[in-house]
């Protein structure tokens, strides 16, 4: 991530078309004969298998009665979506991890609506959104929201929305670590500091966005058997590039300054806690799974750090052809709570 964002987005490309959507639909919404609130609409975040409600409040501008119909459109979002928003037969077709993600199921997205059948003026209703992942990626869709009536000269109106899906907490106290990914460069980016996932998220870095990949790990400092802090060091102006670089083990920390003089520069040597995979095999402690680890290859250097399989496969495939690095023969860097 670069100098500019390291101070600090989302679910990939067509997520973000959607919440620049959103994040404007304020202005035309005030425009139009029905208004919805709250905007942007954001439905979560809910981990997988769990529930989440949001309530959303319609409310007629006209000077007489109508009824407000509604509909929900979810579609699944991966980061599938966000490294190749444009493949189709033209191109090529989508990675194997990507037809797996839909194979798997789209999240399950449910609304109801209250009062909407007839709606006096200058009154409202509500539209209460369900949302229940199934799979640990984001859903994002649009609300439409017009009069009943289909012979209504009333316009029908679009309101985008996206419903955040995280990982189940199998460990208390652990904090979630969010990916980002620079779509320009392909650069991804990883953290788990609080005030930097909310000014990412509110877009002040931009074109930084969420992948819709994240983990659970150790917040800073977590007195847990066996965790390993981890150093998070970032590049300095006169290296040329512009990335973070985490390790879990001080031996590799350690020798940056000396193996890359004057390229790097530590910003803490406690990012977040996690366990350490053996060194020979990879194994990681029971409780925890695999941080796989992959690098672009530069010169504009960027890591990628992975819990799932089939996102590795896709980094180190023909495709983007990442290399694997960390211990054992899958490149595993660090072991997260599972």
């Amino acid at each position: 991530m670069a100098r500019s964002s390291a101070l600090g987005i989302f679910h990939g490309y067509r997520a973000f078309a959607l919440l620049v959507a959103a994040f404007f639909a304020p202005c035309a919404a005030a425009q139009t004969p029905i208004t919805v609130s709250p905007l942007p609409i954001v439905v979560g975040p809910a981990q997988v298998g769990q529930s989440t409600q949001t309530v959303i409040t319609l409310t007629n501008t006209t000077d007489s009665a109508t009824a407000i119909g509604v509909f929900v459109d979810g579609g699944q979002l991966t980061d599938c979506d966000a490294i190749y928003p444009n493949f189709d037969t033209s191109h090529g077709p989508w990675p194997t991890e990507c037809y797996a993600q839909r194979a798997q199921g789209e999240n399950s997205l449910h609304y109801s609506t209250v009062g909407c059948g007839n709606v006096a003026a200058h009154s409202s209703c509500s539209v209460v959104i369900t949302f229940t992942p199934h799979i640990a990626l984001p859903t994002g869709g649009q609300l439409q929201v017009g009069p009943a009536d289909a012979q209504s000269t009333l316009p029908l109106e679009l309101f985008d929305f996206t419903a955040q899906a995280i990982p189940p907490q199998t460990v208390s106290g652990t904090v979630l670590a969010v990916e980002y990914i620079d779509r320009d460069l392909l650069h991804f980016f990883v953290t788990a500091i609080p005030a930097e996932i909310h000014a990412l998220d509110a877009g002040q870095f931009p074109p930084w966005v969420r992948t819709g990949r994240s983990f659970w790990v150790y917040p800073p400092g977590t007195p847990i058997a066996n965790a390993a802090p981890v150093c998070r060091y970032f590049t300095t102006p006169d290296a040329g590039f512009n990335t973070h670089f985490y390790s879990a083990f001080p031996q590799e920390c350690n020798a940056i300054p000396t193996r890359f003089p004057g390229l790097w520069t530590l910003e803490t040597m406690d990012a977040f806690g996690v366990l350490q995979p053996n060194a020979a095999s990879g194994a990681c402690p029971a409780g925890t799974s695999p941080l796989y680890r992959a690098y672009n290859g530069g010169p504009n250097v960027n890591h990628r750090y992975m819990t799932g399989l089939d996102t590795r496969a896709l980094m180190t495939g023909d495709l983007l052809s990442w290399t694997p690095e960390g211990y054992g023969p899958l490149g595993v860097g660090m072991c997260v709570p599972e």
